[in-house]
């Protein structure tokens, strides 16, 4: 099993950052699962989502399979609308 995880929290981004990367109300929550199998479609994943912290975690039973740490910060861009240079640099 290989598991890589992308995440900011409220010692890593400011919470005007970690607001525009909240998967919040459900809804959201839902169709962020649906385009995460359709970009990673060999990975299983899950998301965390509080006011605290916004965490993305991602396993799959081979590595050849593995998102990059990029292509993974690349969802966050992406699915929020939110350039990759405002946030990528608050990502542990």
């Amino acid at each position: 099993m290989n598991l890589q995880v992308v995440y900011c929290n409220h010692q890593t981004a400011d919470l005007a950052v970690r607001e525009r990367l909240a998967f919040s109300p459900d809804e959201k929550l839902v169709r962020a699962y649906h385009e995460l199998r359709q970009r990673f479609p060999n990975s299983e994943h899950v998301v965390i989502s509080t006011c605290n912290r916004v965490e993305l975690y991602s396993a799959q039973e081979d590595e050849s399979d593995a998102p990059s740490r990029g292509q993974l910060a690349a969802f966050f861009a992406d699915f929020h609308k939110v350039p990759l240079q405002e946030f990528f640099d608050d990502l542990l």
